[in-house]
């Protein structure tokens, strides 16, 4: 399987944000489908594989409850930002890679219940 296609694609980036889906299955396969994936990044070697592990553990570990019968729902902003973050994380010549990366380095979990944008809003001023 190739990673990096996979991230691309945005497949991670969907499977990212069907743990903001209503449905509770839904959101339960989605957190099963990331541990397996999380699993197969850590097996291969590719150009991107700690910022990609780092933002995939950051979000692993900002949930509280992935189990039935009530999976966590994240924020749906917050999905939408991973799901990006991923894609953007593969190409260090992105415009918003520094800022992305500087980011995710600054803290040891994503508060997933907390608009997490104000923090770019006063770290970050000039994207305003």
């Amino acid at each position: 399987m190739d990673l990096v296609k996979f991230i691309e694609t945005n497949a991670v980036g969907f499977l990212v944000s069907c743990t903001s889906s209503k449905h509770a299955q839904i959101r339960y396969s989605a957190y099963l489908l990331l541990a397996r994936f999380h699993g197969l990044v850590q097996e291969k070697n590719f150009r991107g594989k700690p910022q990609i592990l780092l933002c995939l553990d950051l979000f692993r570990n900002g949930i509280l409850t992935c189990d039935l019968p009530n999976p966590q729902k994240t924020s749906s902003v917050v999905t939408i930002f991973v799901a990006h973050a991923l894609v953007i994380l593969l190409n260090p010549q992105h415009y918003l890679y520094p800022q992305i990366n500087k980011f995710l380095l600054q803290r040891p979990l994503m508060d997933l219940e907390v608009f997490f944008f104000i923090y770019l809003f006063f770290f970050f001023p000039f994207f305003f």
